[in-house]
């Protein structure tokens, strides 16, 4: 059963991450890319968290984007880097190596 695993900060990620394929990774973050290997990982966003309302409105929230998901579509080794903070100000960014097994 693939897995989806929330990050709140991620300032704590660790520098070398074990995934399988399936698995998917939600960051509280700005922004997000990744390298190494094509096609090992994949990352969306970063989007703008919002919720629906009870009328089945979308609430969304004015502010920078908050959210990067990292989908690990195939094995192999790939590099993220996850970016956190004000993008307009003190921003951070956190690289992740990541061994995505079968």
């Amino acid at each position: 059963m693939a897995k989806l695993i929330e990050v709140q900060d991620v300032t704590t990620l660790p520098p070398r991450l074990v995934m399988a394929v399936g698995d998917a990774l939600l960051c509280m973050a700005t922004g997000g890319r990744a390298g190494g290997a094509p096609g090992v990982v994949h990352v969306l966003g970063p989007f703008v968290q919002g919720v629906m309302g009870p009328g089945g409105q979308m609430v969304v929230p004015a502010g920078p984007p908050s959210v990067v998901v990292v989908i690990a579509r195939a094995p192999g080794e790939a590099v993220i880097e996850v970016m956190s903070g004000d993008p307009f100000g003190s921003a951070h960014t956190t690289t992740v190596h990541i061994t995505v097994e079968p």
